[in-house]
């Protein structure tokens, strides 16, 4: 016989096991629903969530934008939005950029400092120096023992003059002149000087005076007017006792009514007689063929240039620095030749006295001893 009132196994053993079943599931969905939520908090407060739950960027882990979250005001917490929609790469451009900005004001400071032009003025008058030239007719020669003395009150402003005895000046007169006039300068250191018209002597004056004058005339009357002559005045070395010196200066002469000047090439300086040369320097030159006629001068410098010409009849001559024999030149040459520079250099600093005297030689081609001084060239 059967118990009806017992349980079947079936139904006794089922309900525990979907309790269980949904109890986990549960819990699952809840674990679920807590990440979703302090994910979804820490993503909208800028927090990166570890490795673990999502794929590393690069691009977000380098660029540390925490400052500029910084911005808002402290009452008011940062707007999920605001940080939401900067990107990382393009706000560090625009801060570049101001940073670097101000180097275009640089131009303004370059340096121009424009002073300098000061000392591009290269020193002319020294890196290239004017040569002077000075030509024979000036008074810094002194031609034999006849010296220049440049003044501005005398006859074209100079004379010569000498104390030397015997010393002698002449000149020619054309053969329509009727008178001659002579400029002299009488003063307390002047002499005796004699004139010779043809050789004949005419008158002996007395050039002794207490106070300077300039231009004395002294004034002749030819007898016999068509007739050229020749004119002299020889230097007498001779004085009154009340004179200093026994100088002879001579200012020119006139004859008729046209003045020649003491420097004109018609005066012969004892054996220094001027010749009109269109190729020589001035336009003419002095020549000498005497032993011992001279040309002194001074100069200032380490070197000077004497100029001369060379010819087939020009001979030799020494010249003399401060006494010292310094150079033989020899002015021969089968052609002629104008301007000829002699360099006399080494001479160290200061003024010097030079004295080119005429030898009176000349070699066998030349056919003459004549000596040519046409000037000099001062650097």
């Amino acid at each position: 016989m059967q118990n009806l009132s017992t349980p079947t196994p079936q139904q006794t053993g089922k309900g525990p096991i979907l309790a269980v079943a949904f109890g986990c599931l549960g819990l699952i969905m809840l674990g679920i629903l807590v990440l979703i939520v302090v994910g979804g908090i820490s993503y909208f407060q800028g927090y990166t969530p570890p490795t673990i739950f999502s794929s590393p960027t690069p691009g977000k882990t380098n660029t540390p934008l925490v400052p500029l979250t910084g911005t808002p005001s402290p009452t008011h917490t940062p707007s999920p939005i605001f940080t939401a929609t900067q990107t990382p790469t393009t706000s560090a451009t625009p801060t570049a950029t101001i940073i670097f900005h101000p180097p275009t004001i640089a131009p303004t400071s370059t340096k121009t400092p424009i002073p300098k032009p000061t000392k591009t003025r290269t020193p002319i008058p020294t890196a290239t120096p004017v040569t002077r030239v000075i030509n024979d007719t000036q008074y810094d020669f002194n031609f034999n023992a006849w010296t220049g003395i440049d003044t501005r009150l005398a006859l074209g402003r100079g004379m010569r003059c000498s104390s030397t005895k015997n010393e002698i000046l002449s000149f020619g007169i054309s053969d329509d002149t009727a008178s001659l006039s002579l400029f002299l300068f009488k003063g307390p250191n002047q002499g005796k000087v004699k004139i010779l018209i043809d050789g004949t002597p005419v008158e002996t004056i007395d050039l002794y005076r207490a106070t300077p004058q300039y231009r004395y005339k002294w004034t002749h009357q030819f007898s016999k007017p068509l007739k050229t002559h020749r004119v002299r005045i020889v230097v007498l070395h001779e004085k009154r006792i009340a004179s200093t010196g026994y100088q002879v200066c001579f200012d020119g002469f006139m004859p008729g009514s046209v003045f020649t000047d003491d420097t004109n090439y018609s005066i012969r300086f004892g054996t220094w007689s001027g010749i009109w040369n269109g190729k020589a320097l001035g336009g003419g030159y002095r020549l000498a063929d005497t032993a011992d006629a001279s040309v002194t001068f001074t100069t200032r410098g380490r070197s000077f240039q004497w100029i001369t010409a060379r010819g087939p009849n020009y001979g030799r001559a020494v010249i003399y620095v401060d006494g010292i024999r310094v150079a033989t030149v020899d002015l021969y040459s089968p052609t002629q030749l104008w301007q000829e520079s002699i360099l006399i250099d080494n001479l160290g600093r200061g003024v010097h006295t030079v004295s080119i005297v005429v030898l009176g030689q000349n070699q066998a081609a030349s056919g003459g001893s004549g000596v040519v001084f046409d000037g000099i060239f001062i650097p």
